[in-house]
């Protein structure tokens, strides 16, 4: 994004565009590169919620315009907005979709982006990423056994590291919790850690 200026060992200077990438070799000799551009996605919408209406799961296609320069696509998907442990990834879709199965859960959140390779294997920069939740649906029984006090909320732990804070704490298992407008994936015993970006 924006600009750029390199200046090699032996004081060639190469300007940078948006969306070019400089090389340089061992004898310092420059090749500038123009990646591809970087697919914007188009479905699920950022923050939809899909309920499992079996015990089979639940099959989502995420979906993104196709660039013209691409002769592939990369996607990634994980359960970590920060996509350091991934659920699944595929490097060599040809279509601008694909279909996921997600296997029944009692609540979780999934992250997922994609950039596009051209061919001479020149990857774009990751598209911003977007987010879904899977749930069970609550049943009528359920909703008339629910309790009116507000589930606590108790925040155990807040770790800063720039630009992002980790947040840990406990509420009731079955809450419905976000910061920031983000959902968060509160576990089975209450418990939750979210990180987020400042």
């Amino acid at each position: 994004k924006g600009f750029g200026e390199v200046t090699t060992a032996r004081g060639e200077t190469t300007q940078l565009s948006e969306l070019e990438q400089i090389k340089v070799d061992k004898d310092f000799v420059t090749s500038k590169v123009k990646l591809p551009y970087t697919p914007p996605l188009l479905s699920p919408q950022n923050g939809q919620i899909f309920d499992f209406l079996s015990d089979q799961g639940l099959t989502i296609e995420l979906k993104w315009r196709d660039v013209s320069n691409a002769s592939r696509y990369h996607v990634q998907i994980s359960e970590h907005p920060l996509f350091g442990k991934l659920s699944a990834e595929n490097a060599a879709l040809t279509k601008s979709a694909i279909s996921i199965k997600i296997p029944k859960s009692n609540k979780k959140q999934y992250f997922w982006r994609v950039r596009s390779i051209d061919k001479a294997g020149n990857k774009s920069p990751w598209s911003d990423s977007h987010q879904f939740v899977v749930q069970s649906p609550v049943t009528s029984q359920a909703v008339r056994s629910m309790d009116k006090q507000p589930p606590a909320l108790k925040i155990t732990y807040m770790h800063p590291f720039f630009p992002f804070v980790q947040v840990e704490g406990t509420t009731e298992p079955d809450a419905f919790l976000t910061l920031n407008g983000e959902i968060i994936d509160v576990k089975e015993d209450g418990s939750f850690v979210f990180t987020y970006n400042l």
